[in-house]
C-alpha cells in the first residue's frame, strides 16, 4: 500500500489487476494439469487395449520378455553392488548385504 502510495498509483487497483493476474495464471495451471491427466488416462486406455488386443502367444511372449528384462535388471544391480562391495573392502569398509 505504502509502495503504491509513494508511487501515486491506486492500490486497490493495481491490488485488483494483480488478483486477476494470479487468477488467470492458476486456471491456465490448472488447465495444463486437466489436460496432462487426460493425456495419461488416453494413453493408459490405449495400452489397456493394445493388450486386450494381442493373442495368448503374444501375450506369453511379452510376459517372458518382461521376465528376461527383470532377470537382468537384477544382474546388473548385483554386479553394481558387488563392485560397491570390492571398493569398500579395498578401502577397509564394511561390506553391504542385498536387501
Amino acid at each position: 500500500k505504502k509502495k503504491c502510495e509513494k508511487k501515486g498509483l491506486d492500490f486497490e487497483k493495481e491490488e485488483a489487476a494483480y488478483q486477476k493476474a494470479l487468477a488467470e495464471k492458476k486456471a491456465a495451471q490448472e488447465a495444463k494439469k486437466q489436460a496432462a491427466e487426460a493425456k495419461k488416462q488416453a494413453a493408459l486406455k490405449a495400452k489397456e487395449e493394445k493388450e486386450a488386443a494381442l493373442s495368448e502367444e503374444q501375450k506369453a511372449a511379452l510376459a517372458a520378455k518382461a521376465e528376461a528384462k527383470a532377470k537382468k535388471r537384477e544382474k546388473m544391480q548385483a554386479a553394481a553392488l558387488e563392485e560397491f562391495n570390492k571398493i569398500r573392502r579395498k578401502n577397509n569398509q564394511p561390506v553391504l548385504e542385498k536387501e
